[in-house]
């Protein structure tokens, strides 16, 4: 009996799901969000399969555990994603709130998208393929919306989406999350008082950018799909509505209290690898000196791109503590300016590549200057380091601020940069003041103790989704609503109507009761 109970055990355990993953190689921490989802689930013992539209040659797959195939796109697609890139040294000086630009920036991306997915489609052979291997499940970013498309054609049983962010823009509409502008600060806000009018106006302005940023590229590849299949493409706001789950890159912890559903799954932290032992050469780099703070803007806005104002200010920061030893991320530390900084400043350590997680790990480690990436946020949270926050673009502002607004760092403009005086009382503020060292301990063991982590809640809501499909109890009917029955404009309208008319009526009786009353008082009089 024993024996028997635990052959059944063993083949419960052993059910192996199929899951295909729509991985566009377009962007470093796209990538590498996707590809640990992928490889979390082959660890979990599915078949996972990661299908990667190569927009990106340059790029890295993100997963090194699920089978892949590679849709080469060809050398035009590469241009399109440089075009769509643009100067990489725009991000240090573009505004937060640039109509311009995002106008331009969704179009590119748009287009970059289109003619990817386009490309893609062609390759009837492999989408007649992938139907055929009937998956369990598919999984895509609603960022490159091609992937949801192909959802629709290859029929799985159930659709995940990704999200290597938060829900943002028009996720909101389509996924039937109830935005809150009132008091949940969007994407490009770099600070947000709920109690401030000006505030409140600035944060619907930024979630209208938001949508006219990514409204292009859906609207294009819609259009793609129809002209293809034909009008019958139900469209992805009613294929975003039928998702099985949510995967969002967000973790509540460090966000903002807000509506939400219940298949919304925040899993962030996801892509933080457990921290290494350093070797001897970086050993010794965090040694010489009982204090480090380390220098990074991320792998798409290198820092050899900052003017020549803003490496200055940074130098100055750096002579200012000759007693610390900083380490800058700098993706050329062998041009002129690197060497003669070098000269200059022996406390500094200039390196193409640095092992972040593992450096943050340090005991030595006393605060991180970041651009406030996701990734890069989580990070600070795990290793309970302090940092000071020099935001970009996308949604680093949002994440900056709500590390300041959780008592982990401080953020400062990315156009306060060549100010070296606010550098330096900034960063002195996050070491010497001890809240943000014991704000971000406890926020890390907090984060250490969690009820289900990240990587639970991937295998178990992937395996639940497999197995029994989307489930209709979770999709809210708000997704079926037009604008004007969702916010009840309707029933507003009837009882306006309605109040007018009772307010015209007891007006109007209100008139024959006084004329009444004045005609018998006027008769009256004329009698006597």
């Amino acid at each position: 009996m024993r024996l028997l109970i635990l052959l059944l055990f063993s083949f419960q355990v052993s059910v192996s799901f199929k899951i295909l993953i729509y991985n566009s190689k377009f962007g470093h921490s796209h990538s590498n969000f996707l590809g640990s989802v992928a490889d979390i689930l082959v660890d979990a013992g599915h078949n996972v399969t990661s299908l990667i539209p190569v927009i990106d040659a340059h790029g890295k797959d993100g997963t090194v555990k699920s089978n892949k195939i590679y849709v080469d796109l060809g050398e035009k697609i590469q241009k399109a994603h440089d075009d769509s890139i643009g100067e990489h040294k725009m991000f240090f000086y573009t505004p937060y709130f640039d109509p311009i630009g995002t106008y331009m920036g969704g179009q590119a991306m748009a287009e970059m998208f289109e003619s990817a997915c386009r490309e893609t489609l062609k390759n009837d052979e492999l989408i007649e393929r992938l139907r055929e291997e009937k998956y369990d499940v598919m999984m895509a970013e609603s960022f490159d919306m091609c992937g949801m498309g192909l959802s629709h054609l290859i029929k799985p049983k159930s659709y995940i989406a990704l999200l290597s962010m938060s829900v943002f823009g028009p996720l909101y509409d389509e996924f039937g999350v109830p935005p809150a502008l009132s008091y949940q600060p969007s994407s490009y806000m770099l600070n947000f008082d709920p109690h401030s009018m000006i505030d409140r106006v600035k944060n619907i302005v930024s979630e209208s950018l938001i949508r006219g940023f990514f409204s292009p590229g859906r609207s294009k590849l819609e259009g793609l799909f129809r002209e293809k299949y034909g009008h019958e493409f139900p469209g992805f706001k009613k294929l975003s509505s039928n998702v099985a789950y949510v995967f969002a890159n967000n973790e509540p912890l460090l966000d903002f209290g807000g509506p939400t559903m219940s298949r919304v799954i925040p899993i962030g932290g996801l892509g933080a690898k457990a921290p290494k032992k350093l070797d001897e050469y970086w050993e010794k780099v965090m040694t010489t000196r009982s204090k480090v703070v380390l220098i990074s803007f991320g792998s798409i806005a290198p820092s050899e791109s900052l003017a020549d104002e803003k490496k200055e200010a940074i130098l100055k920061t750096v002579a200012a503590y000759t007693s610390m030893t900083f380490i800058w991320k700098y993706e050329n530390p062998d041009d002129q300016f690197a060497i003669a900084a070098k000269k200059v400043h022996p406390n500094l350590i200039l390196s193409k590549w640095t092992p972040q997680n593992d450096l943050l790990n340090h005991p030595n480690m006393a605060a991180f200057i970041s651009h406030g990436g996701m990734g890069s946020c989580m990070e600070v949270a795990q290793r309970a380091v302090p940092a000071l926050f020099i935001p970009l673009f996308g949604d680093q502002p949002k994440n900056a601020w709500a590390m300041e607004y959780h008592g982990l760092g401080k953020v400062i403009s990315k156009f306060d940069l060549p100010y070296a005086d606010k550098l330096i009382t900034n960063l002195r503020e996050i070491i010497e003041n001890k809240r943000y060292r014991e704000n971000a301990k406890a926020i890390s063991k907090k984060l250490t103790h969690k009820p289900f982590s990240s990587r639970e809640l991937v295998i178990k809501y992937t395996e639940f989704a497999a197995e029994f499909g989307p489930s209709q109890a979770l999709r809210p009917q708000s997704c079926d609503m037009s604008f004007i029955e969702y916010y009840n404009l309707d029933i507003i309208a009837v009882s306006v109507i309605i109040t007018l008319f009772v307010v015209v009526f007891i007006t109007h009786l209100v008139v024959m009761i006084f004329k009444r009353i004045f005609r018998k008082t006027s008769t009256k009089e004329k009698r006597s």
